[in-house]
C-alpha cells in the first residue's frame, strides 16, 4: 500500500504518540513507501511524540517525516 500521508489533521490539542510511520512495529522492516508521516495545519496546541518510550513515534522510509503549517503551540518531542 502506498499512502500519501499517515496522519493528516487540523484538530486542536492534538496528541500523536506511539506510532510507526513507514516501518513495521519491529522497527527495522520497511513498509511500502509513504509520502509524509504526519501533516497538520492550523492546529492550536498539540504534541507529536514525547520523551517516554510509549510516547515516541518512529519514522522511516518516508519522503517527509512531519509537516506543521499555520499552527501555533505545537511541540515536536523525543529523545
Amino acid at each position: 500500500i502506498n499512502l500519501p500521508v499517515g496522519i493528516k489533521s487540523n484538530a486542536s490539542n492534538l496528541s500523536i504518540f506511539g506510532n510507526y510511520f513507514g516501518v513495521k512495529p519491529d522497527g527495522s522492516s520497511q513498509t511500502s513507501k509513504m509520502g509524509t508521516g504526519v501533516d497538520i495545519s492550523g492546529v492550536n496546541g498539540g504534541s507529536i511524540g514525547g520523551i517516554g518510550a510509549a510516547q515516541q513515534n518512529l519514522f522511516g522510509n518516508l519522503n517527509t517525516g512531519v509537516i506543521v503549517s499555520g499552527g501555533q503551540n505545537v511541540i515536536i518531542g523525543g529523545t
